[in-house]
């Protein structure tokens, strides 16, 4: 885009700070800069509590699959035990 005069670009330079400099701008740039920073602390905090309780669920999971396996410790299902009274 050209502009034929000085006095063109003077007064596009000059609507163009009359709206940044407004108050309904500033604020609502404000509001929405701060509303950007909380969703990205909240999305980290619960990004960090999913990934403590999938460690601890794989854990537990990895736990139960070595006492399953292991030869030396009874089974204590309950499912098993009730299958036993019964028959």
């Amino acid at each position: 885009m050209r502009f034929s005069s000085k006095l063109e670009m003077d007064i596009i330079k000059k609507e163009i700070l009359g709206h940044l400099l407004d108050s309904k701008y500033l604020f609502t740039f404000i509001v929405c800069s701060a509303l950007i920073l909380l969703s990205v602390y909240i999305g980290m905090r619960n990004y960090a509590a999913d990934k403590n309780e999938y460690t601890t669920g794989a854990a537990e999971v990895r736990r139960e699959l070595e006492r399953k396996h292991d030869p030396d410790t009874p089974n204590t299902s309950p499912f098993l035990s009730s299958m036993v009274r019964v028959f």
